[in-house]
């Protein structure tokens, strides 16, 4: 996946400072992959080095960062692995008689697992601040979404709550996941711009949906993509996504397992 750091990318490429928002969409991945590393916390709180690492990044790293030596993603992972393998060398000079294993570098399918996550959040927030003001201003589809997703509450729960029918929340519902898998795949799905003008990317989003929700229909759905670029590139997407979701760092923790349940949430069935 080419990461949601396309536009952050610009401002890196022009000797810019990254914006703060973008940079706390990995916030939350990043956390896992440092607490499977660590997860006794002997070289810090995994908060404060996840902070550092941002803060560093932001203010004096980025200009580092060459687009053509890789993606943004591994550089950043890679500053990630620096900073654990400092902090476990300070740890080893100053308990040397304590036996902790070097944190191992991050796997190509975490760091696709840590892109996918920020990519995920980065459009819940996009749509989430296209309702919350301006001409399409919709508080309801906000609580909506907040039910499901962060509160966990079932749709009859959240029908109960808000005063609607349980079709007005299975729709709400099933639109935000079109919304936020369209824009998701308009910016990850790795074509050209010329192979993608014109592209309905909501539709696109709904169709990949319905393989991701129904794995048996995956051969009828993709047939109904008449171009065949897109196709394989639909298909390369969907072993890309649930490649990474099978390799999501896991530290054991509730979190870790709060995630999940989350992604399969989102673009589970309503």
């Amino acid at each position: 996946m080419t990461g949601f750091w396309h536009s952050t990318c610009s401002a890196l490429r022009d000797g810019r400072e990254p914006g703060w928002t973008a940079l706390q969409n990995y916030r939350e991945p990043l956390l896992l992959l440092v607490r499977s590393r660590d997860p006794q916390g002997n070289f810090g709180d995994p908060e404060d080095i996840v902070h550092e690492v941002l803060l560093k990044l932001k203010e004096q790293l980025y200009a580092r960062y060459d687009a053509s030596r890789g993606r943004f993603r591994n550089f950043l992972c890679g500053i990630v692995r620096i900073e654990l393998l400092n902090r476990w060398k300070a740890h080893r000079r100053l308990v040397p008689l304590t036996d902790i294993v070097e944190p191992a570098a991050p796997t190509p399918q975490e760091v696709s697992a840590v892109d996918l996550v920020a990519e995920i959040l980065d459009s819940l927030q996009k749509w989430h601040q296209r309702f919350l003001r301006g001409s399409e201003r919709d508080p309801q589809r906000i609580y909506v979404v907040a039910g499901r997703l962060i509160r966990g509450l079932d749709n009859r729960a959240i029908a109960q709550r808000e005063g609607i029918s349980l079709a007005g929340v299975k729709r709400i519902l099933a639109d935000m996941r079109d919304d936020v898998l369209g824009d998701i795949l308009a910016r990850t799905i790795g074509l050209d711009e010329q192979d993608t003008l014109g592209l309905a990317w909501r539709r696109l989003g709904r169709t990949v949906r319905q393989i991701l929700r129904q794995p048996r229909s995956r051969a009828n759905a993709l047939a109904e993509i008449a171009d065949p670029v897109l196709r394989k590139a639909v298909l390369r997407w969907l072993d890309s996504y649930e490649g990474a979701l099978r390799s999501l760092p896991d530290d054991g923790s509730s979190q870790a397992s709060e995630l999940k349940a989350g992604l399969e949430v989102l673009f589970g069935d309503v």
